[in-house]
């Protein structure tokens, strides 16, 4: 039960942070951080639990939200490969402004859609906090926490 809940608030924490965005998608995965992000080590995980101190209401509450986040991971797989394209197509010079624009504009529909989803995961998760809980949630998130 205690992994389980590490590996929520690990998927969580790392997904709302805004330096961790591409650490969710890759730690539900892989549970490896990417190159551009870090997970919490192990040490991090069992101290940040403990300030918290969920109950297993919340610890099931959490599991429901992380549960109902799973269609943001196709996004970021589609992110990553609309960006590929993009690279790609400046690459080529007979392709148009238009068609440049065009994916440019595909790409930013779909940051603004996991960004969407990221702050109602958040929202749900504030839910189910206490006061107490989401000031030492957020400051751990934002990386206030050393």
């Amino acid at each position: 039960m205690f992994l389980r809940c590490v590996s929520v608030l690990i998927v969580v924490a790392s997904s709302l942070s805004s330096t961790n965005a591409l650490a969710e998608s890759t730690f539900v995965n892989s549970q490896a951080a990417t190159e551009n992000s870090e997970t919490p080590n192990s040490q991090e995980i069992p101290e940040i639990l403990q300030k918290i101190n969920l109950t297993s209401r919340q610890v099931e509450a959490l599991q429901i939200i992380n549960e109902t986040r799973e269609p943001i991971l196709p996004l970021y797989e589609e992110l990553d490969q609309a960006r590929q394209k993009l690279d790609d197509l400046l690459l080529n010079p007979e392709v148009s402004e238009t068609q440049l624009r065009e994916k440019f504009n595909e790409i930013e529909e779909l940051r603004a859609q996991i960004s969407r989803m990221r702050f109602e995961s958040r929202m749900a998760i504030r839910n189910v906090l206490e006061p107490e809980q989401i000031i030492l949630f957020e400051r751990y998130v934002q990386g206030l926490d050393e």
